[in-house]
């Protein structure tokens, strides 16, 4: 944990740094200056995004329940939102304690719903993003980035197999419950729905990214988007801040100076970019997090005396 707040300490001092060797005049120019349709647009599109990855919750969450698609959109909502707000990621709780305490679904098997999407979502980017290899403008970094995906992925699927293969038993102990989880996703169905569920994930994210760089008066192109794209979640695994605010903006950066896209339009691009995926999903999520109080008013309630 030291280790850790020492690493993220230095990466937000770092990100401190180069904001100040920034041109904020010419980026709030070109902020002033973007074109509104593409903005709109990239906007519209998180929510299709959030669509997605909620139907790929429910085909996962189908050997222990099946909440109602609308009830597990606003609870991905408010996790969302909750997760912009506060650091380290910490809204992603809210996908384990809104539906344990709504719905009646295991704390345990919704936790590793958790870890099984991040484990698909490593392979979903690698698949996505294996286009830039053959680029060669490709900097070394996106290679290793690559590989570390496919690493991750790879130690996952071996993880997953090994439940999936014993299965639930007596549906009792923890173990048990992961077993029943990952014993679905021995059905090639199961896998390749909720594979391509994840592709479509990072298309959509892609198209918001492409729409953003269009905003600004960058090649909206699939390559420059998808450098864009990994870039951002490779740095996303140091999230410290609420929202990732500042190694974000760093990443995207990075990722266009790496394509010798510097200066005014990147800083805005990298701003807008940020701003795109945290306003509205946040905004929307907010009427979500009622679930939250409500869950805990239903708690503390004391309950009529059985007869």
């Amino acid at each position: 944990m030291a280790l850790r707040i020492t690493v993220s300490l230095l990466v937000l001092a770092l990100c401190g740094w180069a904001a100040t060797r920034l041109d904020w005049r010419g980026a709030a120019d070109a902020m002033t200056n973007a074109r509104l349709d593409w903005l709109l647009l990239s906007c519209a599109l998180n929510f299709p995004f959030v669509l997605l990855q909620t139907l790929r919750w429910r085909v996962l969450l189908r050997p222990v329940g099946r909440p109602t698609l609308w009830s597990l959109f606003r609870y991905l909502l408010a996790s969302r939102a909750a997760s912009n707000l506060l650091p380290a990621r910490a809204g992603e709780l809210l996908r384990i304690y809104l539906p344990r305490v709504r719905d009646g679904l295991p704390a345990v098997s919704l936790a590793s719903i958790l870890v099984i999407e991040r484990f698909f979502d490593a392979f979903g980017l690698a698949a996505v993003s294996t286009p830039l290899l053959v680029l060669p403008e490709t900097p070394p970094w996106v290679r290793t980035g690559l590989l570390i995906l496919v690493a991750a992925g790879g130690v996952g699927a071996v993880i997953v197999a090994v439940f999936a293969i014993r299965g639930g038993r007596d549906h009792i102990s923890w173990i048990d419950r992961v077993g029943q989880l990952a014993g679905s996703l021995r059905r090639p169905a199961t896998v390749t729905s909720v594979f391509g569920l994840t592709l479509l994930c990072w298309i959509s994210e892609l198209l918001i990214v492409m729409a953003c760089l269009a905003a600004v008066g960058l090649p909206p192109s699939a390559a420059v988007a998808l450098m864009v794209l990994l870039a951002v979640n490779l740095g996303m695994v140091l999230q410290v801040t609420p929202g990732n605010l500042g190694p974000f903006e760093a990443s995207v950066l990075l990722a266009l100076a790496a394509l010798d896209v510097t200066g005014p339009q990147a800083t805005a691009m990298a701003v807008l970019y940020h701003l795109v995926v945290l306003v509205p999903v946040t905004l929307a999520g907010l009427e979500g997090l009622r679930f939250v109080g409500a869950a805990r008013r239903d708690q503390a309630a004391p309950r009529a005396p059985v007869e």
